[in-house]
């Protein structure tokens, strides 16, 4: 499957479980005609990249992770050059969280050029195991 493939079916996903109807949509995405979205379903139009961050949050979806998969089919070049310096772009909620979880760890002095020991707690509020994590 081609990554323009890719995205229409991620699209005609996400639009199918987001309950919501096109129109509405397209209406919150800044788009003036949701047959444009089924355009973009099919494969037959491209995303504009200034439509995707209302895209995304119409969509309920992460930016970058959209960003990312629109650069991808749609301008592989940029994609590359992006890729090839932001390696480690966040792309989703969860690592958006670990990332201002290390800042306000590394903030606290938590966290240091040595990396940092993390423990957990069980649910008696027992350490329950523990982790190194470090840079190497």
């Amino acid at each position: 499957m081609t990554k323009k493939a890719e995205l229409a079916l991620f699209i005609a996903n996400k639009i199918k479980a987001s309950r919501r109807t096109q129109r509405e949509i397209a209406r919150d995405a800044g788009i003036p005609n949701s047959n444009f979205l089924s355009m973009i379903k099919a494969g037959d139009a491209k995303i504009p990249i200034s439509r995707v961050p209302a895209l995304a949050d119409a969509l309920g979806v992460h930016r970058a992770d959209l960003l990312r998969r629109v650069l991808e089919a749609d301008h592989p070049e940029m994609f590359a050059i992006i890729d090839s310096v932001l390696p480690e772009l966040p792309a989703t909620d969860d690592e958006v969280a670990l990332i201002r979880a290390y800042r306000f760890l590394k903030g606290k002095g938590i966290i240091d050029g040595d990396g940092c020991e993390l423990r957990g707690l069980g649910p008696k509020g027992r350490a329950s195991g523990w982790a190194r994590i470090s840079r190497e």
